[in-house]
């Protein structure tokens, strides 16, 4: 007898059968699909045990975790434990601050570099979070600053754009907290590097903000002694760049004329960008590089691209239009050099106007700015130095008041002092500025003793070099009330003794040498100022202390 083997089933035969009992559960269709998941337990030292309802709690942050903790979970696979972990090293280092190890703020700054380039918002948040915590406690350092850019140039070059945006977040805080570290020579060469993929990023936004770039090109380009080749050649091409592309984004804030002012952030959008120009145009002229082409650009941009007059954006009160004046002004500054006219006015008619109405810190830093680049200019912008000392003696009183722009004040008045062969209209307004000092010196009887005495110092030195060097000022200059002013401000009576003056606050032997010497010169010397001279020695014969 022959045995034939079973033959395997084939097609719907192969599934097994089976067959409903009667009393029994009913069976599952043939064709579904089984759910049961089989799994083994598996034991793993250390592991990081996430409470979900403290988690949900705290937005993910345990702040029972320790340092090694953190760590490790700032490499999870999942984003929430990730974003968790770096939260809770933000709040530790916030609240340790200096006392964290070197060791653990290096690490921590790694970890928080490498996860700003995180695919999650919420990573990167907290990642930019802990760079700007880090760097607020830590020193500079020329590595550690080359290491951020570089990390911060793999998220600016991410296809992502939002992970671009983050990188720009941590330039921020670079500037923020570290400034003038950009400056050093191997760390400037890679900002340059940098500067195309922020004015990008800053481009390519909904509402284009130029604020980062301005912030970068203010430090990068503050010390020109330091890599000036360098730094002119990469950026004149810069402006060749990217002229066309910023006069697009300039065409679309123009356009709004009177609208522009409504909103501050449009205002600030417009007044960064014209930054970004006129820094890269004010260096590229001290470096005596700016070219035909650029100085081509600058007019188009600040003159012929303008749809307001300087008397309209100066004769208002609204401070914004009055910053964005100040913006343009600036931006014709470079155009100077070569005495355009437009330029020439529009710089004269902000100087003049802005006194009154702009913060009296723009003006002088503004006139500061012209006298430093175009000193052939001095003797047009003379006439502005009256109004000025005249505000400065209404404000130098208030509370508050910076004893620095007083000393910017009185570098400016040596300034025009340091002419050679004045006009006679400029002996005009120099002589009113004698007399102003004068008001000057009182007003700041109100500052603090080591203020009021470095502003005295100042003044008074102006005031001797004048007078002893017989400066062609006195020629023109009422001797008579010029000194009855001086004897107010030391306090001198008529009868040559003093009386309850300024010296209360300035009460200091060199200031009182230099006031006997200002009044020898003036042929009317008290002899109340007279006891600080040297013993024995005749008051013809002093020198300058």
């Amino acid at each position: 007898m022959v045995r034939h083997s079973k033959k395997a089933p084939k097609g719907d035969d192969a599934f097994k059968t089976k067959k409903q009992k009667v009393g029994r559960k009913k069976l599952a269709p043939a064709t579904s699909t089984r759910a049961e998941v089989h799994a083994r337990t598996l034991r793993i030292n250390n592991a990081i045990v996430v409470d979900n309802e403290e988690e949900e709690k705290n937005d993910g942050v345990i702040p029972h975790r320790n340092f090694a903790e953190n760590v490790s979970a700032s490499n999870h696979y999942r984003a929430n434990v990730r974003s968790g972990a770096i939260g809770s090293m933000v709040a530790q280092v916030a609240e340790e601050g200096k006392r964290l190890s070197p060791v653990h703020r290096l690490q921590a700054l790694i970890i928080a570099l490498s996860n700003v380039a995180d695919t999650d918002k919420t990573v990167r948040q907290r990642a930019v979070s802990l760079v700007e915590n880090i760097l607020k406690f830590a020193d500079a350092d020329s590595q550690t600053l080359v290491n951020i850019l570089q990390y911060t140039h793999i998220a600016l070059t991410h296809a992502v754009f939002d992970v671009r945006r983050s990188g720009l977040e941590v330039i921020r805080a670079v500037l923020t907290h570290w400034p003038q570290s950009l400056r050093r020579g191997n760390v400037a060469i890679d900002s340059i590097q940098i500067i195309d993929r922020v004015f990008e990023i800053s481009s390519a936004s909904a509402q284009p903000d130029f604020a980062t770039l301005a912030l970068l090109l203010d430090e990068l380009l503050a010390d020109d002694s330091s890599q000036g080749s360098t730094l002119c050649t990469a950026m004149s091409s810069f402006l060749e760049r990217n002229s066309a592309s910023i006069l697009v984004r300039w065409k679309e804030h123009m356009e709004q004329r009177y609208a522009l002012f409504r909103e501050p952030r449009s205002v600030e959008r417009a007044c960064a960008l014209a930054r970004v120009v006129s820094t890269i145009g004010i260096f590229l002229l001290k470096q005596n590089c700016l070219g035909k082409v650029n100085s081509r650009f600058l007019r188009e941009m600040f003159i012929a691209r303008v749809p307001f007059t300087m008397e309209d954006l100066c004769s208002g009160n609204n401070p914004r239009s009055v910053d964005f004046a100040s913006a343009v002004a600036t931006g014709c500054v470079p155009l100077l050099q070569n005495i355009n006219d437009d330029a020439l006015r529009c710089v004269n008619i902000f100087l003049t106007t802005s006194i009154s109405v702009a913060p009296l810190a723009s003006s002088v830093g503004h006139l500061a700015l012209v006298t430093s680049i175009v000193p052939q200019l001095n003797n047009r912008f003379c006439g502005l130095m009256p109004p000025l000392l005249q505000t400065l003696s209404r404000q130098v009183s208030n509370k508050g008041f910076s004893c620095t722009l007083v000393l910017q004040c009185a570098s400016l008045l040596e300034v025009f002092m340091g002419v050679v062969d004045p006009p006679v209209d400029m002996l005009q307004h120099l002589a009113s500025c004698l007399h102003l000092v004068c008001r000057v010196l009182f007003a700041c009887r109100r500052f603090d003793r080591d203020a009021a005495r470095d502003v005295g110092k100042c003044f008074l030195g102006i005031l001797w070099n004048t007078v002893a060097s017989r400066h062609p000022v006195m020629s023109v200059v009422d001797v008579r009330s010029f000194t009855d002013a001086l004897q107010s401000i030391f306090g001198v009576g008529n009868d040559n003794q003093f009386v309850k003056g300024i010296l209360e606050t300035i009460d200091d032997e060199e200031i009182t040498a230099l006031g006997a010497h200002i009044f020898h010169y003036l042929q009317q010397p008290p002899q109340s100022l007279s006891v600080v001279l040297p013993v024995g020695v005749p008051l013809s014969n002093c020198s300058a202390v």
